[in-house]
């Protein structure tokens, strides 16, 4: 299970309830993010990367999310 949160002033990732990865972002969200998998969730530990374009009002527009350099994930809204 893969969970992405921006609320507040804080971002994070979590994969199957473990925060892989995290960051206060006071006066800018990051638009990008890299991560590992966890051990007890992939034992090759491969990364993981998301990629997020942001519309007005800090609105999801694209959220993408890659594993090993592959896509997985790509919607648009």
């Amino acid at each position: 299970e893969f969970y992405y949160s921006g609320w507040w002033v804080v971002q994070r990732i979590r994969v199957d309830g473990i925060l892989v990865w995290r960051r206060i972002s006071w006066s800018t969200l990051s638009d990008r993010a890299e991560f590992s998998l966890p051990a007890g969730v992939d034992p090759q530990c491969r990364s993981g990367k998301i990629e997020i374009d942001f519309a007005r009002g800090l609105r999801i527009r694209r959220f993408r999310l890659w594993i090993a350099d592959e896509l997985v994930f790509d919607e648009i809204k």
